[in-house]
Order: structure tokens, then sequence, then C-alpha cells
């Protein structure tokens, strides 16, 4: 399978300096993209709604590149635990967790607010993370105008309230 194209693969690093190590690596390693899954969350403190960018998947850093320019030893090892592999010993990614990196690079790694309006009191996505994901969608929660989408990845689930805009 090297050499077919592009693939996905995932370093496991030092919690809270995911994107940190993203710079480094792109700095580096000029050919490889790589994304800290991160994403966008209503907030209220004192009244006030804002805004907040919160890392989806802590510890984890997103790569993407061509199969067969793919070399490990140029990553830095500053931050960076280890490269993910499976039982193989191969670090490209399969299944789920190479469309949910599809998914996250389709976002450019920050999963923005998707869009619902109401229909007889109920939420209804039209566009945007969400709606791609919505076989993953726990609950909604029309108030908060979020989401909890739960993603299977590397075998641990993580959960996060996405948020999403009301339009007419």
């Amino acid at each position: 399978m090297v050499g077919n194209g592009t693939a996905y693969g995932c370093l496991f690093c030092e919690t809270g300096h995911e994107q940190e190590l993203c710079d480094l690596i792109e700095y580096k390693c000029p050919d490889v993209t790589v994304r800290a899954a991160k994403y966008v969350k209503h907030r209220t403190f004192k009244g006030v709604h804002t805004k907040e960018v919160s890392v989806f998947i802590p510890g984890y850093v997103f790569f993407h590149c061509e199969d067969d320019l793919f070399v490990p030893m140029e990553f830095p090892r500053d931050r960076a635990y280890r490269l993910l592999k499976n039982e193989k010993g191969d670090w490209r990614l399969f299944g789920s967790d190479f469309s949910f990196c599809e998914w996250l690079f389709h976002y450019d790694g920050l999963i923005g607010f998707s869009k619902g309006c109401f229909v007889d009191r109920k939420v209804i996505l039209l566009s945007g993370p969400m709606k791609d994901m919505e076989s993953q969608l726990l609950t909604i929660d029309k108030r908060g105008r979020s989401g909890l989408l739960s993603v299977d990845f590397n075998g641990r689930i993580f959960k996060a309230w996405l948020g999403f805009d009301v339009v007419d």
C-alpha cells in the first residue's frame, strides 16, 4: 500500500502542547500537514456570550502526507511521546480513524459551528461539522445551541459539545 497517495497518521504528545508540536513539525517537515483537533464552542461567563477554541482530543496531533514521503525520523522528539502504530507496526490510519482524520482535515483541524434551524421545537442540522457526523451525535441542547458529539479514535471515546448557529 506504500506509495498509493495520501495517508493520515497520529502522534501521541504532551497534553497542552499540541499546537506547539504542530508548528515545530511543519517547520522541520514542510511536506507534512499537521493539525491538533480543535473546536469552537459557545461560552457564557457572567452573562457575556463568547466563542472559545478548545482542543477536541487532548494529547494527539494528526498529520497528513504522501505515504511514500513519510520519514518518521524527521519528526522532532520535543513534546512527542510516540507515533501511533497498529498491531502490524504500520503508522497509517485505517477504517474509522482514517475517516475521522479526513473529516478533521476537511475543516483544516478546526471544527467550527454548524448551521441549524428549529422546526416544530426540534433542531434540524443543515450543514457543517455536526451535520457530517450526525450519526455520532448523542444529544442536542437547543438552549445552549450545542450538540454532544462522540468520536471513537484509537479505541478511545472522546466527547465534546459542538456549537451550532440558528438560521431561518
